[in-house]
């Protein structure tokens, strides 16, 4: 089950979150999802960003 943050997740529960929404924060594993072509074009910081949440696993999910 998804929950979205700032809600903890419980037993069998997931956190998700905008990028905008976790700026700042970091979690031992993130998943990137929707990432296309072009998402970060106008800010490429926000790729970086986005990337460095994660302490310990990164999985970027990219589609063309």
């Amino acid at each position: 089950e998804l929950v979205e943050f700032p809600s903890r997740p419980g037993p069998n529960q997931i956190q998700f979150a905008t990028l905008q929404s976790f700026k700042g924060l970091e979690a031992d594993a993130i998943v990137l999802c929707e990432v296309g072509r072009g998402d970060f074009g106008n800010n490429p910081a926000h790729l970086y960003v986005a990337s460095s949440r994660a302490k310990h696993e990164l999985a970027i999910c990219r589609y063309s």
